[in-house]
């Protein structure tokens, strides 16, 4: 199910032995966590992973759990609140003695959609039943060697969230874009001034549609009207801002700067405009230059409707 990489960290030269059931009230920890910025879209987790490994003969189950951050990044982050998404079942009793990278899953409901440049911590949050005690526990793996001066990673024992200095753990969370809203794609293509859901998604079709004419081969958009979509690689969505951007300016502008609501704009139209359509041929030529080796992404003109 793996989709786009959210956050990272590949290294681990340590061990945070998880040696209390869920929520712990001793001084043994029962879960760690690491803080991370989202993207600046809206995704929803699908997964998470980290390095794990056992001692004696844990059972139960253990989870991945996505939650808000609460304090300052860096500073004081650690998780908040209850919590918005918890992985699949883990049986830790299928550990083994050497560290592995353990995927869990987020299914259905659990799949928490989360706001463009916002900060969450993920966890691994041992079982709440079973057994787990001094001999038979879960090792969270980390990495205790960076210094990045900050605190983003921690642990939980005796009801607390504790985060440290220059710890990070070794995690991977991954997230499936979701609707992007009108104004957050005006605001990434660098338009300036409110436009409708409506007038964006004809200028994206519009920008493709003659981006075609001169060869660029590039897929047309669907769905339903104030939702539609469409898969993009990153240099085919290049030279649709640029398209898009000089149809806008071209057409949809009055002569005091002012977005002109309502217009019904058609390649015909735009043939009429000769710095419009040099500037499209020109991205559509460019494009047809470079090789495209990476598969798309989905690219969400439409509000979001979650």
């Amino acid at each position: 199910m793996t989709g786009t990489l959210i956050a990272s960290w590949a290294l681990y030269f340590a061990h945070r032995p998880i040696a209390d059931h869920h929520p712990s009230d001793s001084v043994f920890y029962s879960a760690a966590f690491q803080c991370f910025k989202n993207l600046s879209f809206k995704y929803k987790i699908i997964e998470a992973k980290f390095s794990l490994k056992k001692t004696g003969s844990p059972t139960g189950m253990g989870h991945a759990v996505l939650y808000g951050m609460g304090g300052t990044y860096g500073v004081d982050g650690k998780p908040t609140g209850s919590a918005l998404a918890t992985s699949d079942d883990f049986d830790v009793s299928t550990l083994t003695g050497v560290n592995q990278t353990i995927t869990f899953t987020f299914s259905g409901a659990q799949q928490y959609v989360m706001q463009p440049d916002a900060y969450y911590c993920i966890a691994f949050l041992n079982p709440t039943a079973g057994t787990i005690d001094g001999g038979n526990y879960v090792h969270f793996a980390f990495d205790d060697t960076v210094t990045h001066s900050l605190k983003i990673f921690g642990d939980y024992a005796n009801g607390v969230w504790t985060s440290y200095l220059n710890d990070t753990a070794l995690f991977y969370v991954y997230g499936q874009m979701v609707g992007v809203s009108a104004s957050d794609l005006d605001a990434i293509m660098n338009l300036g001034g409110a436009i409708s859901d409506t007038n964006l998604e004809q200028i994206i079709d519009l920008a493709i549609d003659t981006l075609n004419l001169f060869g660029a081969e590039l897929p047309n958009m669907s769905g339903e009207a104030g939702s539609k979509i469409v898969t993009l690689t990153s240099k085919e969505k290049a030279a649709v801002f640029i398209a898009a951007r000089a149809i806008k300016y071209g057409f949809y502008y009055s002569i005091g700067n002012v977005v002109v609501e309502g217009l019904s704009v058609s390649v015909s139209d735009l043939a009429s405009n000769p710095v419009v359509m040099n500037t499209i041929k020109e991205a559509a030529q460019k494009l047809k230059e470079v090789e495209q080796k990476k598969s798309g992404i989905p690219f969400i003109v439409a509000k979001a409707s979650s």
